[in-house]
């Protein structure tokens, strides 16, 4: 081989192996991430233990296959991440070898990596509290208060309009199951999803007796394709409703939230599905929120408290037909009204002495009383117990008609009721059904009667009473669904007594 010709081929193969080192060694640079987490402050180490500094922080990750951070702050649990860059280490080489193209160098490497986020949102969780600092709540389906076909963005450079459960917005279904999954380790916890419905229902026996609602007020959200993923960036405004289940209806308090995610999608839709973690983060984060539902999980203090009120028992006949025994008792059952709406309740002493729901009157200090006659008075609202949903309420007058409150800790499974109340209509004031005691459960610690009795809207605060004709049980709330009939439920009538410190 001439002179010439081995100068040749080994300035060649300098040439390459320098331009492979090149492509080798671009990978050793570092990419500038910021770290943010909610709540700020969080102390960011490295996977050996240096200390970082404290978020919102800039650091360098090297581009190793990865790179791991730990947050830590005061009262949260530490979060971890680990940063993926995924280089395809020595395959450019291959390729400049085989291909003989030096002038790869020249190509961007990015496409050979993953890509790296250019933010980091940490969402810190509160450590573990006791049991009974956890609050029980059901979720209700998320709702979008968008109008149809309002723009809310762009998806891979067109624009993207509003609509119910497309393939952007993702399953209001499978957002209310992913909240409900990720708060099983969070002070405020969906015990049950519930279907939203504005009728008095609870979804099954030992759910909370408040559910949440998350009502999308505005909503934006850009998507487009980087290195052949998905890449969103998107805010969101949500109300988080409280809503009585006994009511289905809202309370007035309720908890603005906004929020905004970026980040790389695994699927589309992840990025409303990550809109609305990070929303139920930040309500967790704010403590006005556990102060406020943490009222609604303890008993209020009823009026009244310290007056120990002493009934004349009413007097209760023995009849030999049911007919008889339904004609008397039926004088006592009263419908409860008031501008929103209606239920029913029975008076327990001849002196005007009478208990419905406290659902059904809530903070009202005065409602309108129909007697069994078609007469209407008015009632003073005298104690309430939001917990155990009892009110006590008082008629001006003597002479009335009063039911007996019976024994509810001797109510046995298969024993023959009665349920009296004023179902789904005014119109249908004092309807009777009769069926069994199908059960005892424990919900918000008291143990509630189970029964078949057809109960309805309406029902709420009326009485269940035996083949005697005594008040067993107060009717509160029913379990309705497809494939579901005949789960009715009833607060022993002995809380009547142990709430109000009422005594015959």
């Amino acid at each position: 081989m001439s002179t010439k010709h081995f100068a040749f081929l080994l300035s060649t193969v300098f040439f390459l192996l320098s331009s492979c080192a090149t492509l080798l060694n671009h990978s050793s640079g570092r990419s500038t991430v910021e770290i943010n987490s909610n709540p700020e402050g969080a102390e960011v180490y490295d996977e050996v233990g240096n200390f970082l500094g404290k978020t919102p922080l800039n650091i360098q990750i090297p581009k190793v296959s990865a790179y791991k951070i730990t947050l830590k702050k005061e009262g949260y649990q530490p979060y971890m991440h680990t940063f993926q860059t995924g280089n395809k280490k020595g395959l450019l080489f291959l390729d400049a070898m085989l291909l003989c193209i030096p002038c790869i160098v020249d190509i961007p490497l990015h496409s050979f990596e993953q890509l790296l986020d250019p933010k980091l949102n940490s969402y810190l969780k509160k450590e573990a509290k006791a049991h009974s600092d956890t609050l029980f709540f059901s979720l209700w389906e998320p709702e979008f208060s968008l109008e149809k076909e309002e723009l809310i963005g762009t998806y891979r450079g067109e624009k993207m309009y509003f609509k119910l459960n497309d393939y952007v917005l993702g399953s209001r279904k499978t957002i209310q199951n992913m909240l409900c999954q990720h708060s099983q380790d969070q002070p405020i916890r969906f015990r049950s999803c519930a279907q939203n419905n504005s009728s008095s229902v609870i979804d099954f026996m030992g759910s909370p007796l408040y559910a949440l609602k998350p009502v999308v007020k505005k909503l934006h959200a850009d998507i487009k394709q980087i290195r052949g993923k998905d890449y969103g960036k998107g805010q969101m405004e949500v109300d988080w409703q409280v809503i009585d289940m006994r009511s289905g209806q809202p309370m007035t308090k309720a908890f603005p939230v906004n929020c905004e995610f970026a980040g790389t999608l695994k699927v589309t839709r992840s990025l409303v599905d990550s809109l609305f973690m990070e929303s139920y983060r930040l309500l967790l984060n704010d403590e006005s929120v556990f102060e406020y539902l943490s009222t609604l999980s303890t008993p209020k203090t009823p009026v009244l408290k310290n007056n120990n009120l002493i009934l004349s028992k009413p007097t209760l006949p023995i009849f030999d037909k049911t007919k008889d025994l339904v004609k008397h008792v039926s004088q006592a059952v009263v419908t409860v009204s008031h501008n929103e709406g209606f239920g029913s309740g029975f008076i327990i002493s001849s002196d005007g002495f009478l208990i419905t729901n406290y659902h059904v009157v809530k903070e009202r200090k005065q409602v309108t009383v129909k007697l069994n006659s078609g007469v209407s008075l008015t009632a003073n609202v005298l104690k309430t117990d939001q917990q155990a949903d009892l009110a006590l309420l008082k008629l001006a007058g003597n002479d009335f008609v009063a039911m007996v409150v019976g024994n509810s800790d001797s109510v046995e499974l298969g024993e023959d009721v009665l349920a009296i109340g004023t179902p789904t209509s005014m119109q249908l004031g004092q309807t009777i059904t009769k069926g069994i005691v199908s059960g005892k459960r424990m919900a918000n610690d008291i143990v509630y009667i189970q029964t078949d009795v057809s109960i309805n809207e309406g029902n709420s605060g009326g009485p269940l009473i035996n083949e005697k004709g005594e008040v067993i049980g107060i009717i509160t709330m029913k379990i309705i669904g497809e494939g579901i009939e005949g789960l009715g439920f009833c607060i022993p009538a002995n809380k009547i007594f142990e709430r109000f410190e009422i005594s015959y």
